[in-house]
């Protein structure tokens, strides 16, 4: 048996592994928005700094801004809000001091898309030859973060697509203690307010400077797979901004509601446990004194007692809202979709046979998994296809990782769709206790598959990867299922 298994325990891990994917879920789509025409000069104080350098805001909708290869876009009209920032001195600059940012708005997603689609194309013909900036984070479907870290100049630039609009983000720093950690966490503050403008403008509210509320994720994943993460450690972070300051903010217009229900009393009442027994941490930095920022540190086996913030009743998808107030009257809201219970993340995934002179045939990608919800007997799903459209449709071929359904040698390998669609753990699901949380381990496999008794190599091109985690217990309300799809490179024989 593979150290993968041994590590785990084979009794544990196959309860965390083990039923059929029983929907296809994409990130959920960003609702559709007008383009935005209303951009103000005053939108710079969703980037707070010590000195704007520049701002312009242009809301008729034109030709406003150029692809990497330099060559005005002829076909999609753009309105847009420029924005950088920066001390007067470059010795000065740190990452949260000095930043560009640029939102370029268009009739449509689609649109955005489009000019995503064809900068990302560009980045990648032209970066090997150009510029050997590092790649630190590139996802076709919506997002690339490249940097340049050179020293004295650390440089960290973003391009991302949100509902119309497309965001470009740079940091910069000259010292030589800022770390690209430091960098890559003032970068997701800086997404985050983006964000909050352009949903904001989308919205059509004339009070776009009234305070906001949400739940911290992690950078570089969707926001559903940073709070299972986080939650399942035992962390959950709570943050509000305001405009005019943090001392504008109305705590006791806090409100929390689950699935409708008014959750509030509940919520107040464990942060009050939490905080006699030392478990919260309070957070104002100097430098960004619009934001404060509460911090529970739960114990993960009690995420559905004691420490149940949510007050969930089940496992499964729960829409939650979180409010809060102003002195003033202006308020803000955040709605979620959050699921609670087992969850498998491939963190990263990767075709070795797409390596020069890389023969080994091996596939390799880093998963987390656990249960951030109530205990059940679980198992997960690997599949991959060449096929783009939600896996109920697929027609032609795909491949499922699984454990000894052919072999006894106790290893993982690719089942041909001639199987049938096998969970990870085809013999047995086991349970999956609360707050089990099992970080980045390393899974290896062949990169041939099992098609009716013969063994034939995965074939090349883009791939769908879904991947999900199956609730089996019963009596558990309507079952929880968490599914996540990405595209993947397959590469042909050497």
């Amino acid at each position: 048996m593979s150290s993968f298994f041994r590590t785990v325990g084979l009794k544990a891990l196959v309860g965390l592994l083990c039923a059929v994917l029983t929907v296809f879920a994409l990130q959920t789509q960003a609702a559709e928005c007008p383009q935005i025409t209303s951009w103000s000069s005053q939108d710079t104080v969703f980037f707070p700094v010590q000195r704007v350098s520049r701002v312009e805001r242009n809301n008729t909708p034109g030709l406003n801004y150029f692809d990497l290869l330099g060559k005005q876009e002829k076909s999609l009209h753009s309105t847009y809000f420029l924005m950088s920032a920066g001390p007067s001195l470059t010795k000065d600059q740190r990452f949260w001091n000095s930043l560009g940012v640029s939102l370029f708005s268009f009739a449509s997603a689609a649109d955005a898309k489009s000019l995503f689609d064809r900068e990302y194309a560009s980045f990648f013909q032209l970066n090997p030859v150009r510029w050997n900036y590092k790649v630190l984070y590139s996802e076709p479907q919506g997002t690339l973060v490249w940097y340049d870290d050179t020293p004295g100049a650390q440089e960290i630039q973003m391009l991302r697509p949100h509902k119309n609009t497309l965001i470009s983000i740079v940091l910069r720093s000259a010292s030589s203690t800022e770390t690209l950690q430091d960098g890559l966490d003032e970068l997701k503050t800086r997404l985050g307010r983006a964000y909050d403008l352009i949903d904001a403008r989308c919205g059509g509210s004339g009070n776009i400077y009234a305070p906001s509320i949400y739940i911290e994720g992690d950078f570089g994943l969707s926001h559903q797979a940073g709070f299972q993460r986080r939650l399942a450690a035992g962390k959950l972070v709570i943050v509000a901004t305001d405009q005019n300051g943090r001392s504008d903010l109305d705590w006791s217009t806090f409100r929390l509601f689950v699935a409708g229900i008014d959750k509030t009393g509940h919520a107040l009442q464990t942060v009050q446990r939490l905080a006699s027994a030392g478990r919260v941490t309070y957070s104002a930095p100097d430098d960004t004194p619009y934001l404060e920022s509460y911090e529970l540190h739960l114990d993960p086996s009690q995420l559905t007692g004691g420490h149940n913030f949510f007050n969930i009743a089940f496992n499964g998808e729960w829409p939650v809202q979180l409010r809060i107030c102003d002195r003033t009257g202006l308020c803000g809201q955040t709605d979620y979709k959050l699921y609670f219970g087992p969850f498998l993340l491939l963190d990263s995934f990767i075709d070795h046979r797409c390596r020069q002179g890389d023969t080994s045939g091996q596939v390799k990608f880093m998963a987390t998994w656990g249960n951030h919800g109530y205990s059940s007997v679980s198992n997960f799903y690997v599949v991959l296809s060449k096929s783009m459209a939600p896996w109920e449709t697929w027609t032609g071929d795909y491949w499922s990782l699984s454990l000894d359904l052919v072999s006894t040698s106790g290893k993982l390998q690719w089942m041909h769709s001639s199987y049938g669609m096998q969970p990870v753990f085809w013999s047995a699901p086991i349970d999956l206790p609360t707050g089990t949380l099992v970080n980045s381990y390393e899974v290896v496999t062949s990169a041939l598959a099992w098609n009716a008794g013969n063994r034939e190599l995965l074939s090349g091109g883009s791939h769908s990867l879904v991947n999900g985690a199956l609730d089996l217990s019963p009596g558990l309300g309507q079952g929880a299922l968490w599914v996540q799809k990405a595209v993947v490179t397959m590469c042909n024989t050497p």
